[in-house]
């Protein structure tokens, strides 16, 4: 199952999208619901509103997949071997983890406002997966055998970067990457069950419809 959210114009709330042809069929849900229940393949039918799907314009705009003000949004730094390499640091032995505050969540398709020269010249975009948590892990074991289970389902994330912010002077992570709409991510979010292997996924960016 895919998962939208849109905003007032046909009804704001969570929609089910249903195919390529962009039909979406407005459900009860919110993204808090989603999430409690994203462990089920597919959403029952009551939840769905009565009526035909509805089908969306290209120009419409969609809202992030997620619940409204999710609590963390956690990154995992130079998490590949190529990426590694451009940046030219030594591969690190545990893993770099960072945040993104959620303040700089939008849409897909919103515009990145980019930020005064006099605060970076060097901003940077990687096109990622996004994995979302429907389960909380608090006072939880995860496992690596049981990690999936606390996983609703995915989406894609451009984590924006100001490099030198990042890397210059005292190396400010967080702040390089949370600047005011710096979290672009959707336009769905895809349920674990219709992704069975995330690590078979191709992942492309376009930045100003430039591959």
């Amino acid at each position: 199952m895919l998962w939208v959210k849109l905003p007032g114009s046909l009804g704001e709330g969570v929609w089910a999208w249903l195919d390529d042809e962009r039909r979406a069929h407005k459900t009860t849900c919110t993204f808090e619901d989603v999430c409690r229940i994203g462990t089920a393949a597919h959403v029952s039918e009551k939840a769905l509103t009565p009526g035909p799907p509805v089908k969306l314009s290209a120009s419409e705009r969609l809202l992030p997949p997620l619940p409204s003000r999710p609590g963390k949004i956690i990154g995992i730094g130079l998490n590949y071997q190529d990426h590694v390499d451009e940046t030219g640091i030594p591969h690190p032995k545990r893993p770099v983890i960072f945040a993104k505050y959620p303040s700089s969540l939008i849409g897909h398709r919103d515009e990145i406002v980019l930020p005064p020269r006099s605060i970076s010249t060097q901003v940077d975009y990687e096109g990622e997966l996004a994995v979302v948590l429907g389960k909380s892990t608090q006072n939880q074991r995860v496992t690596r055998d049981n990690a999936l289970e606390f996983v609703v389902g995915y989406t894609i994330a451009n984590d924006v970067s100001a490099r030198d912010l990042q890397f210059g002077g005292d190396g400010q992570w967080v702040l390089a990457k949370s600047l005011d709409t710096f979290c672009p991510i959707g336009p769905v979010l895809a349920s674990r069950h219709s992704v069975p292997d995330p690590q078979t996924l191709e992942l492309t960016t376009h930045v100003n419809s430039t591959l």
